[in-house]
């Protein structure tokens, strides 16, 4: 079997030198955590996704002699497995593998657009998420058909990790937009502030100033 708790652990070592290494080269600690966040994502969701890799002879065989398991392994029709996840006669664990689906890229909806500037338009974030989706279930479908994955082929899948990235879009364009509101705010109260450089003659003062005349 190839993955388990090491890969995590290894992922995490590299991330650590990596962001050392770019920290000695003057780059900005904050882009730097920024990116080591990122990466320390991408590498949780592999492993979510794509580990471990199996190696099981009793496996191969089951694949090979069952026909009915790849026909219930694979499924090519839209929210036909949601539906049945929902039903209420589905086990919880279900429940939970569908609510998994959706939320294994909300991360990558807040984090995208942080370390990729061009993500920040919806219709290529659309693109992005849509393809980020499409290939975790193709790299799927090529470990089972080498016979060394167990997850199981669905179109679901896709539907429910596309429309997550999509709702952690949403979250870091709604904190962006307040952000940038909250900033022109403060921007159009400091340019109304008096300026302390500039002598500021009171009311009272001229008056003053015209008895003494």
């Amino acid at each position: 079997m190839f993955g388990g708790t090491w890969f995590p652990l290894i992922g995490s070592l590299l991330v650590v030198i990596a962001s050392a290494v770019r920290i000695a080269l003057r780059v900005p600690w904050r882009r730097v955590l920024l990116e080591a966040v990122f990466v320390g994502y991408v590498l949780f969701a592999i492993d979510m996704s794509l580990l471990p890799v199996r190696f099981d002879a009793v496996m191969r065989e089951m694949y090979l002699s069952s026909w009915p398991y790849w026909q219930q392994s694979v499924n090519f029709v839209p929210l036909r497995t949601v539906v049945a996840q929902l039903s209420a006669d589905a086990p919880p664990t279900a429940v939970f593998q569908l609510f998994g689906n959706l939320a294994l890229l909300i991360p990558l909806g807040v984090l995208a657009p942080l370390v990729i500037p061009r993500l920040r338009n919806l219709r290529a974030f659309l693109a992005f998420a849509l393809s980020v989706a499409v290939g975790i279930e193709l790299l799927q479908l090529l470990q089972k058909v080498a016979l060394i994955g167990w997850r199981s082929i669905d179109i679901d899948d896709v539907i429910l990790n596309t429309a997550g990235a999509l709702l952690g879009f949403g979250v870091w364009r709604l904190v962006a937009v307040v952000r940038s509101r909250f900033a022109d705010g403060a921007a159009e109260d400091a340019r109304l502030l008096p300026d302390p450089g500039v002598n500021q003659t009171t009311p009272c003062e001229v008056d003053s100033g015209r008895d003494r005349a």
